[in-house]
């Protein structure tokens, strides 16, 4: 269950994820018919008037959010998904019919429903970016956080340093970003639970920790 219109029942419990497991989920947290709904996605403009001012939640706030996403959620079956929402379906159902290539389309259903997710928020987010890196780059460390890029200028290719092991997985993973979001010339390198010594840079001259690049 991703989304607040999913299994949707009168008996339902929601209410606002404090802490929500995740910020590209909508329904954070489900136990049986409570259900912890993230609002930044989609709400924020709504919730941002019962929180207004207030630094702490209140508990005494849950028959109005229980109420107000039942109603935002009939207004959902009722009106259909939000735009993006459609956009990443697109996208998702494109990646699957090999549109992105058959190697794209592998890596892809080798990935968890969760990770999935992920690669469609930014592959959405990809189509409208100003910077020609920057999505991903924001993706990389969506994936693979306090991850580390240089630019080998002239070899003209990024060194790519996280904090990982080199797992399948996590090839199938960077292999995929690459393909997704990267010109086709653009070459990378990935260094994984290993830190290169750029010379020039102190702060990655660490005795012992480093491997000379």
């Amino acid at each position: 269950m991703m989304h607040l219109w999913q299994n949707y029942s009168h008996d339902n419990k929601f209410y606002v994820a404090v802490n929500p497991w995740s910020p590209y989920i909508e329904a954070s947290y489900v136990h049986g018919n409570n259900i912890g709904i993230n609002p930044l996605l989609r709400f924020s403009e709504v919730f941002s008037y019962i929180y207004q001012g207030k630094t702490e939640y209140d508990i005494k706030n849950f028959p109005l959010e229980n109420s107000l996403f039942h109603y935002l959620a009939l207004m959902d079956l009722k009106t259909g998904l939000h735009l993006s929402s459609i956009r990443e379906y697109i996208l998702g159902e494109e990646l699957v019919a090999g549109n992105y290539g058959q190697t794209a389309k592998k890596l892809y259903e080798s990935l968890s429903e969760y990770d999935q997710r992920v690669i469609l928020v930014y592959l959405r987010r990809h189509e409208s970016a100003d910077g020609r890196y920057s999505i991903f780059f924001n993706a990389l460390n969506a994936f693979f956080p306090d991850s580390q890029i240089y630019f080998n200028t002239f070899e003209r290719k990024f060194l790519i340093c996280v904090q990982f092991s080199e797992i399948e997985y996590n090839l199938n993973l960077m292999e995929l970003l690459r393909i997704l979001f990267l010109d086709i010339d653009v070459r990378i390198e990935v260094f994984w639970n290993q830190n290169p010594g750029i010379i020039g840079d102190d702060q990655t001259m660490r005795i012992d920790d480093f491997i000379i690049y």
